[in-house]
C-alpha cells in the first residue's frame, strides 16, 4: 500500500478485532449458561482462538501499515472485553474472589478510557514492554483458571480421593492470579508515570 494513503478501517486486523469481541461475549456465555462438558471446553478452545488473533491482527497491522486509530479502538476494546468476561465468568463459578476482577478492572478501564481520549487530541499511545508483559500474564492465569475449573467440574469430582493435589494447584492460582495483579497495577503506575505530563495538560506523546 502507498505509504500516502490512508488504510481502510475495513482491514483484517480490525474484523479479527471485531470477531474477538464476539467470541469475547461467547465464551462467559457457553460458561455460565450452559452445564455440559462440551460447551465449558469449547469456551475454552474459543478463548485460546481469540488470545491467538489478538497476536495476529498486530503483526498484520504492523507488517502492511494497516494501523488505524479506529483499529487501536476497537482492538483495545476487544482485549479488554475477553479478558475482564471471562475473569468475571471464572470469579462466578468459583475459581476465586470478584476483588481480583474488580481490582484489574479498574486498572484496565480508567487506562483505556485515557488512551482514547489521547486519540481525540491526536496523540499516540505507545505500549510499553511493562503492559505487553501484564496483558501475558492475564491472559496466562485465565488458561490455568479455565483448566483447573475444567480438571475439578470432569476429573477431580469423579476420581476424589482426599489427596493434597487440588489443594497445591489451588495455591498455584492464587500464585498467578497475585503476579497478573501485580504486574496490571504496575504497569497501571507506569502509564500515570510516563504519561503524567499529558495529565496534567502539557502536551507530548504518551506511553503505556
Amino acid at each position: 500500500m502507498d505509504a500516502t494513503q490512508k488504510p481502510s478501517k475495513f482491514n483484517w486486523p480490525n474484523v479479527l478485532s471485531i470477531f474477538r469481541i464476539f467470541l469475547a461475549v461467547l465464551v462467559p456465555i457457553l460458561m455460565l449458561a450452559f452445564d455440559t462438558m462440551e460447551a465449558h471446553v469449547l469456551g475454552f478452545v474459543l478463548f485460546l482462538i481469540a488470545s491467538i488473533t489478538d497476536f495476529v491482527d498486530g503483526k498484520l497491522a504492523r507488517r502492511y501499515n494497516w494501523i488505524t486509530d479506529f483499529g487501536k479502538i476497537i482492538d483495545s476494546i476487544a482485549d479488554k472485553l475477553l479478558v475482564l468476561g471471562t475473569m468475571a465468568a471464572l470469579a462466578v463459578v468459583g475459581m476465586f474472589s470478584i476483588w481480583f476482577v474488580v481490582l484489574i478492572a479498574l486498572r484496565e478501564i480508567t487506562i483505556t478510557v485515557l488512551r482514547m481520549y489521547f486519540l481525540t487530541k491526536n496523540v499516540v499511545v505507545q505500549a510499553e514492554k511493562s503492559g505487553k508483559i501484564k496483558a501475558w500474564a492475564q491472559v496466562g492465569t485465565i488458561i490455568y483458571a479455565y483448566l483447573l475449573w475444567l480438571y475439578e467440574q470432569y476429573v477431580a469430582a469423579a476420581t476424589y480421593d482426599g489427596s493434597t493435589l487440588e489443594t497445591v494447584l489451588t495455591v498455584i492460582l492464587y500464585a498467578f492470579l497475585l503476579v497478573a495483579l501485580y504486574l496490571t497495577l504496575q504497569s497501571g503506575f507506569v502509564f500515570f508515570r510516563n504519561n503524567w505530563g499529558l495529565l496534567t495538560g502539557k502536551q507530548g506523546e504518551a506511553a503505556q
